[in-house]
């Protein structure tokens, strides 16, 4: 069995059908990338949703701001010390060992944000995901574009 080098394998893929797949996989990246930016913004008002529904609020000392996730313990209505696995929902600007006012759904008390925020809060990084995904899939377009040309003219072909 003979191998055949990467490059003459592609040389011998169609230019039209090598640019169009190239495309989709640019457009399959940009619209993945778009529908995550949405489910940044859809995932946090579903649970601010649901803390809206059956809501109580507690006073929380945070346990630990870390770079993955801000830890907090608050006591609930029923006086028992809770500290949610997952950590608070938008802690931007805490620190530990500061207090905080939470509010924290009675029916599941892992799911806790901090007062008087909301889904909000996770519009701007969806926002940059959105526009930095689009300007790297212009830039891939564009590159695509060039690249063709070049083949083309070291092909000795006309450019479609």
């Amino acid at each position: 069995m003979t191998r055949v080098p990467l490059r003459a394998a592609l040389a011998r893929i169609p230019r039209d059908r090598m640019r169009r797949r190239q495309h989709q996989l640019v457009i399959l990246f940009w619209v993945s990338a778009l529908l995550m930016a949405l489910a940044m913004v859809i995932g946090p008002w579903l649970n601010d949703r649901t803390i809206a529904a059956d809501r109580a609020q507690a006073y929380a000392v945070v346990t630990d701001a870390g770079w993955w996730r801000t830890t907090v313990e608050y006591r609930d209505e029923n006086g028992r010390l809770r500290a949610p696995k997952g950590g608070v929902l938008y802690p931007g600007n805490l620190a530990a060992g500061s207090g905080v006012w939470v509010d924290y759904d009675r029916s599941n008390t892992d799911l806790v944000k901090v007062s008087g925020r909301d889904f909000r809060w996770a519009a701007f990084p969806a926002l940059i995901t959105a526009v930095t995904a689009s300007l790297l899939a212009a830039a891939a377009w564009w590159l695509i574009a060039v690249m063709d040309r070049r083949r083309s003219r070291r092909r000795g072909g006309t450019h479609r």
